[in-house]
């Protein structure tokens, strides 16, 4: 009996294991993940690695790298809005001017760019008070301001009911009433906050009418009478850029004439001077962005026979080849150069100044602002001949690796894998190789200034490369976003409501992300970019004095007297 007890045990227990063993199994199986999870997976870890590299970077002991970081932020954050409320609002105006004719749909186009110019124009006069604003104005006014970063009335006026320990002071500390020393600084915060204003609206509208510019030169060069070589579908380039020149020097004129009558009625014309300097750049950022993007659009044509559509695209059974690809690059680098030497022509022409008449002066503004217009035009080429090169090589990678990334989802239409997935890769090789880029560049930067053999233009140079690299940065964001949100639009029925949902989405970020980025990241770019200043200004201050001091050591051991 107990043996046959036993022999029960044993096939009891082998049964029990063989259950354990099946339940393992069902187990194993139920945790079996799909290509889904793992590029969640991957989203998610490299979503958080991103943003505490970012975190780091903002935080960096150099303040050249903090710079470097927050202006890097500050130029994609304004490229994505721009490019988000541009494009909603264009697909709704295509949608009522499609049929007329691509002619026809050109000139709407740059009527619409003309009118983003206006706006611009009109906002920013606004916002410096060169209208619609009394004489006092009241930007000259220093008020003490908290100076406190994690305190949440940082930036803030200090209450009347304290007093700073010493009010002839630029930097102090007040006592609250909890007795805390919290530090304090003066300021004139109306005019900071006035010129934090402009800059906001004067480079989101700028970038509108610039993405509006180049819509209209790419619709325009979709006329067959421009695709019949590479040198014609330049002309449309030089069309838009004639326009908005035009339109520019007639805005000047106008802005010429406001501030001689502020001077006429005995006003310093302080709002007038914001004024002009504010668009003036904003006018160059224009004119450039748009030139840059329409001379790729026909190095890209040359190169490949194929001419992309308005927004850059290209619709190809196969990709373009390698050698497409190196030659893209080659160009890009080429007008990098071409900018650090514009750097240096710019740098003459400075010297220049003093000796004109008012002619000649005249002429020579307007030279200078070409000459910028061409520098930071060939800075933005070379950030888009970069994107295109590597979204080609990519694309030429993944045509050639097809068979590892077919799956179920993937129809024949669509050859590659998630358009938004390969748009963030080429985003975040592309940042990372910026990113070091720019770390090698300080640290030459660094090296000449330690040595002594830095030079005004070779800081220059590295400043224009340095934004090249964030402008490249900023347009490969700027692309897998928009990517991101056609995407969530797509949910939408196609047509009336998807160009609807578009807008929406757009006009709702852009009323969330835009004050976001002008209090807490636009700042941070703009203080950093005056501490610069005024270091170089102290600097240039200091040699100044060491020179005089020689100088007159040098008259004074070869005077007679001590001879």
């Amino acid at each position: 009996e107990h043996g046959e007890e036993h022999g029960e045990h044993e096939e009891g227990g082998e049964h029990e294991e063989g259950v354990e063993h099946e339940e393992g199994e069902e187990h194993e199986e139920e945790f079996h993940f799909t290509p889904k999870d793992t590029e969640v997976a991957c989203m998610l870890l490299g979503a958080v690695s991103f943003f505490l590299g970012l975190l780091y970077l903002v935080n960096w002991s150099d303040d050249d790298i903090r710079r470097y970081t927050w202006k890097i932020i500050s130029t994609t954050i304004s490229i994505f809005l721009a490019v988000l409320l541009f494009q909603g609002i264009n697909k709704v105006v295509l949608t009522f001017i499609m049929p007329l004719g691509d002619m026809t749909v050109s000139i709407i186009q740059i009527g619409q760019c003309l009118l983003y110019i206006m706006i611009m124009q009109f906002s920013i006069a606004f916002i410096s008070g060169a209208i619609c604003e009394g004489d006092d104005h009241g930007l000259d006014k220093e008020v003490w301001v908290y100076n406190d970063p994690l305190s949440k009335k940082n930036g803030k006026e200090v209450e009347a009911e304290y007093k700073p320990r010493n009010p002839n002071a630029q930097r102090t500390v007040v006592v609250n009433e909890m007795k805390m020393e919290i530090p304090v600084i003066k300021m004139k915060l109306k005019l900071e906050t006035r010129v934090q204003m402009m800059k906001c609206y004067a480079r989101l509208l700028a970038h509108m009418a610039g993405f509006a510019a180049i819509n209209a030169g790419g619709t325009m060069q979709q006329l067959k009478i421009f695709q019949t070589n590479a040198w014609m579908s330049l002309l449309p380039t030089v069309i838009v850029l004639a326009v908005v020149l035009v339109v520019f020097k007639c805005l000047g004129m106008l802005r010429d004439a406001m501030f001689k009558a502020a001077k006429e009625q005995g006003r310093a014309g302080k709002r007038a001077k914001l004024y002009d300097a504010e668009v003036d750049e904003a006018e160059n950022d224009i004119s450039s962005l748009s030139v840059s993007f329409l001379i790729v659009q026909s190095i890209r044509f040359a190169i490949t026979g194929v001419m992309p559509n308005a927004e850059g695209e290209e619709e190809l059974e196969t990709p373009h080849d390698y050698g497409c690809t190196s030659a893209l690059y080659g160009i890009g680098l080429l007008f990098a150069l071409m900018a650090c030497a514009l750097v240096v022509a710019l740098a003459k022409q400075a010297t220049h100044h003093e000796e004109e008449t008012e002619n000649e002066e005249e002429e020579e503004n307007f030279v200078e602002r070409m000459t910028e217009i061409a520098l930071n035009g060939a800075a933005m080429t070379f950030a888009w001949c970069c994107l295109w090169g590597t979204r080609w090589a990519y694309d030429k990678f993944l045509f050639e690796n097809l068979s590892k990334f077919k799956d179920a989802e993937h129809s024949a239409k669509n050859k590659y894998p998630s358009k938004v997935m390969q748009r963030v890769v080429i985003a975040l090789n592309l940042s990372a190789v910026a990113c070091a880029s720019v770390f090698i560049l300080d640290k030459i930067d660094d090296y000449s200034r330690g040595s002594g053999s830095s030079s005004d233009e070779q800081v220059k140079a590295i400043q224009i490369l340095v934004n090249s690299l964030a402008i490249l940065i900023g347009f490969s964001w700027e692309h897998s976003f928009e990517g991101g949100v056609s995407a969530v639009a797509s949910m939408a029925q196609p047509g009336v409501q998807q160009t609807l949902a578009k807008l929406a989405m757009g006009l709702a970020i852009a009323s969330v992300m835009t004050p976001m980025w002008r209090k807490h990241i636009l700042t941070k770019e703009m203080a950093l970019e005056k501490l610069k200043d005024d270091r170089e200004k102290s600097a240039t201050k200091e040699k100044k004095q060491e020179g005089g001091a020689q100088q007159n050591l040098l008259q004074h051991t070869t005077s007679p007297e001590n001879a």
